[in-house]
């Protein structure tokens, strides 16, 4: 049986759900499809509909006392019907007042809690909302990064990256490539480390394959370490940015058409990432790894399935087929 979610997660899902919904949405739709209730709500069992009713209640007065401001709105015809009342969060709500400025340290303090969240236990819905800070203008200046929390490997993945970067130096470490389960060991040059949409990426010289690379961080599955008396001298060209601008074009210039199920997780949840969902129920994507958006849509299962491209279509199905496998059935 699946754990029940702590209840600041169970009330971090409900408040990303009520932002992320136009229209609002019912008790019945919110204990069917939030996590932390729909893992116990059984629309059948009395007992587990009060139950999650109860902490559905107690949640919002907690939220109120925080002072998020959850909104009512009850059908017009119908203005008796508590049962059809619907329950909504205004995003222009969660915008600062303009008199509220931050100071250079201040700053770096959020982003660096934001970092510790992003790759905490919470990762999975921290990754989903971390757009929060950014949204109100906050970014990194770096002034703070020695006091950076070692909350995961990745984070002392991206140290042992810079300090090779840093030495002009040669790493080496074990990589994990899309769609293998074997890493391979790998050697390569880093000419530049950015952090984009919530994820690092090198670019590097691979010194095998004398070609230029780009890799996934959180696929390298060793500690990298410099080759004794390597170096490998760049041009001193700015690859970080040039890095980031063919990272946004080419997310750019591959937007995945994904169809949800209407009042799913799935809707909510990559509604709120990716923007709503159409008068078709499909919602456009972009995406610079199809490997990374096929592991994150295997996540919804049946909720999610893909219009195009076919590769990411093929991608997927082959993560089913894997999973179907693994517990001796078919996909």
């Amino acid at each position: 049986m699946t754990p029940e979610p702590s209840k600041v997660i169970r009330q971090f899902s409900l408040i990303h759900a009520l932002l992320a919904s136009r229209v609002g949405l019912t008790v019945d739709q919110i204990l069917a499809t939030v996590d932390g209730y729909r893992d116990t709500f059984d629309p059948y069992s009395s007992t587990a509909v009060d139950s999650v009713t109860k902490s559905f209640e107690r949640d919002k007065k907690e939220i109120r006392n925080l002072g998020i401001v959850i909104q009512t709105r009850t059908p017009m015809d119908a203005p008796e019907d508590n049962h059809g009342m619907r329950y909504l969060i205004d995003p222009s709500t969660f915008v600062l007042p303009d008199d509220i400025t931050f100071s250079r340290a201040e700053i770096a303090l959020l982003n660096l809690a934001a970092r510790a969240w992003q790759h905490g236990s919470m990762s999975k819905d921290a990754l989903r909302a971390i757009n929060k800070l950014r949204s109100l203008g906050i970014e990194a200046d770096g002034t703070l990064s020695g006091v950076r929390p070692r909350i995961s490997g990745w984070d002392d993945v991206v140290d042992h990256l810079g300090d090779i970067l840093s030495q002009s130096g040669i790493a080496e470490f074990s990589y994990l490539k899309p769609g293998t389960l074997i890493a391979e060991p790998r050697r390569a040059a880093p000419v530049a480390l950015t952090e984009w949409n919530g994820l690092w990426y090198m670019l590097a010289w691979d010194v095998d394959r004398d070609a230029e690379r780009t890799f996934l961080v959180s696929r390298i599955t060793t500690l990298p370490r410099m080759i004794p008396q390597s170096r490998y001298d760049s041009d001193g060209h700015d690859y970080a940015t040039r890095l980031a601008n063919e990272l946004d074009d080419r997310a750019q210039n591959n937007v995945a058409q994904i169809s949800v199920m209407p009042l799913t997780d799935a809707e909510l949840r990559l509604g709120a990432k990716y923007g709503a969902a159409d008068g078709d129920g499909v919602i456009h994507v972009p995406t610079a790894d199809l490997d990374l958006l096929a592991d994150e849509l295997v996540e919804y299962g049946s909720d999610v399935s893909v219009v195009q491209p076919d590769t990411l279509r093929f991608l997927v199905r082959k993560r089913f087929e894997r999973i179907a496998a693994a517990h001796g059935g078919a996909a």
